[in-house]
């Protein structure tokens, strides 16, 4: 580089303040730690700008301008400096809009590669947002959009294709249907279900139904059963069209056990089974059994017995 450069440099003009070389190289370094900060903010929010982070996972050429950034007040160390955060006013943080968008790319992703359990089962990576506000809208959207993924996996007949060919995907089985009453109320339940092809249908359906399963022989409790099945479950079902499908389904569908008294569930009783039938076949000693168990609990409590 010539000296006329750096005589240019010194040189005053006429109404302008002086720039020296110290001066330029000051505002150049400026400017690289402005620039770098900022990708360290963009890193931050893909990363879903999270309450904190760990300093091992940064890029080298962030990680070394760390204590410039903390100098300048923009992060802020923590866990003996394992770790580090950044200002909730310096973050970039997702519009809904934009964050759902980004999942909705990774979960076409997944359809076009046939991975339809990860597709309906996809929970996105964690991410902040500004407000309570964005953070329930965002939840909305992209419910809305697993929804409509899902609809469109039954209209191709794709889900339980899938849950057939692919048993890794069916999670671990739970063996709740195995007594005669709960066979029952398995058969019950696919006469109901089998008719109905709608996600929403189903969705509610579960959410709103308990099964009668039979009466605990040492309690003299209604056995009630809830069944809770994910996206991928329901799609299944909204496919299934026989008695052997539904019960294979719900065998890997988690589940639940609720009050016959208090449940807010519609109860599904086996055929030739009520409400009135279960009170009648409990026995005197199991009558005694379940007025002991309501004392004993009254007392662990600390609540009258009534």
């Amino acid at each position: 580089m010539s000296c006329s450069f750096f005589a240019f440099l010194s040189k005053k003009t006429e109404g302008a303040d002086s720039m020296d070389l110290f001066d330029f190289e000051t505002e150049k370094s400026t400017e690289s730690l402005e620039s770098s900060f900022k990708r360290l903010v963009q890193w931050y929010k893909e990363d879903g700008n999270p309450v904190r982070e760990r300093i091992s996972y940064l890029p080298s050429d962030l990680r070394v301008r760390l204590n410039e950034f903390e100098e300048e007040g923009w992060i802020k160390f923590e866990n003996k400096y394992t770790s580090f955060s950044i200002p909730n006013h310096l973050k970039d943080f997702y519009s809904p809009d934009e964050r759902v968008d980004m999942i909705i790319g990774k979960m076409e992703k997944l359809y076009e590669d046939g991975n339809i359990f990860d597709l309906l089962k996809f929970n996105s990576p964690s991410c902040e947002f500004a407000t309570k506000k964005d953070r329930d809208e965002f939840y909305l959207l992209e419910k809305d959009a697993r929804k409509h993924f899902a609809k469109d996996v039954v209209s191709n007949k794709l889900a339980l294709q899938y849950f057939t060919q692919n048993e890794s995907s069916r999670g671990t089985k739970i063996n709740r249907f195995s007594t005669s009453l709960e066979k029952e109320a398995v058969k019950t339940l696919a006469e109901e279900i089998i008719p109905i092809s709608d996600i929403d249908e189903i969705e509610h359906y579960f959410k709103t139904t308990a099964f009668f399963c039979g009466i605990c022989k040492t309690s003299g409790q209604a056995e009630v059963r809830v069944i809770s099945p994910i996206l991928f479950d329901i799609a299944c079902l909204c496919e299934a069209k026989t008695e052997k499908q539904v019960k294979l389904i719900i065998s890997y569908a988690g589940g639940s056990s609720t009050n016959l008294y208090t449940t807010k569930y519609r109860i599904v009783y086996p055929k030739s089974w009520s409400t009135q039938r279960y009170f009648d076949e409990l026995t005197p000693e199991l009558i005694d059994v379940m007025f002991s168990n309501h004392d004993r609990l009254c007392r662990l409590y600390g609540v009258e017995a009534t």
